[in-house]
């Protein structure tokens, strides 16, 4: 059977999901987590966003990703919850253009917070990124914390991808 959300039921308080287990909603789109109150979502396998115009909504009371979460470009991850990224966790953004449309990123709104930790990799696909050229990867109403490790910075003819922590959004800047 293919469902298009995966939550927490009964009285259960927390959802984990386990590691070595791939998210990948059935159509576009989808729902983990629980937006009911004092439901802690723990992710510690993948969820994977690989459609183009997809949007995941990702809640929990935090949501908290202790292991990866795969935003191919065109994708996005959002919801209205705090994003928490532990030590072990990771977000793979990629990047095919300089449009929202051509490049992975997370997008909280509401009163949401991001809390940085772990490691961003970055993925250039089939694009040649200019000097000045910037992608907002990751946004809600405030951030706090940045990302110890960053991968894939290169962007090609001697440019490099530098992540800018502004107050609530985390941003790559071509330099």
């Amino acid at each position: 059977d293919t469902v298009n959300r995966l939550e927490p039921q009964g009285s259960g308080d927390h959802l984990t999901i386990g590691p070595n287990i791939i998210i990948r909603p059935a159509t576009t789109g989808g729902r983990v987590g629980s937006t009911s109150a004092n439901r802690l979502t723990t992710l510690q396998g993948t969820i994977l966003a690989n459609m183009p115009g997809e949007v995941i909504s990702i809640d929990g009371h935090p949501f908290t990703n202790d292991g990866s979460i795969v935003i191919d470009a065109g994708a996005q991850i959002g919801g209205t919850t705090n994003y928490v990224q532990a030590a072990g966790g990771s977000v793979e953004v990629e990047i095919s253009g300089t449009d929202t449309a051509d490049f992975g990123r997370i997008a909280m709104t509401g009163s949401s917070t991001l809390t940085l930790n772990g490691t961003l990799d970055i993925v250039l696909s089939g694009f040649s990124p200019l000097d000045g050229d910037t992608f907002e990867i990751l946004g809600a109403n405030s951030r706090s914390g940045t990302f110890p490790t960053v991968t894939g910075t290169d962007a090609g003819g001697s440019l490099t991808f530098v992540p800018i922590y502004n107050a609530n959004n985390v941003t790559l800047e071509v330099q």
